[in-house]
């Protein structure tokens, strides 16, 4: 049973005007508020999780990009050796397969071949006659 007191209607004072208005509105953004992270809050933390899985997979793949099955790095590291030909053949191989397919390494390896040819071109030749001249050898004592 609800018990019902009779007050003086001096103790009641009148709101000014739109302050019930602006109760409700407020009353109602607060509710809003409320359902929309009620209902946000598990999207947010499937988004968040689709990014972190989409981030690991990222990192699981190598940085460089690989062709013929071996990294552009790892190609790099056995250029000057690939050149010589003082690799085993399985990896000579897949050397090759990679410069085939992959630009960047492709045009590496050319440099650094036609590096090695102009060096070999202008490296002194050895080639003067000990007994020629006692100048020619003053000038081979000196490069020897």
């Amino acid at each position: 049973m609800i018990r019902q007191e009779n007050h003086d209607s001096t103790e009641w004072k009148p709101l000014p005007p739109g302050s019930l208005t602006a109760f409700a509105r407020r009353e109602r953004s607060k509710r809003r508020w409320k359902q929309l992270t009620l209902a946000g809050t598990p999207v947010a933390v499937l988004v968040l999780l689709v990014l972190v899985s989409l981030r690991l997979s990222d990192w699981s793949q190598p940085s460089q990009p690989t062709f013929g099955g071996i990294a552009c790095a790892e190609v790099a590291s056995h250029m000057e050796a690939f050149s010589d030909g003082s690799l085993d053949q399985s990896l000579m191989g897949t050397i090759r397969d990679h410069l085939s397919e992959c630009p960047a390494c492709r045009q590496k390896m050319e440099s650094m071949k036609n590096l090695q040819s102009v060096t070999s071109r202008n490296e002194p030749q050895n080639n003067f006659n000990e007994s020629s001249s006692p100048h020619s050898q003053l000038l081979v004592a000196s490069v020897k």
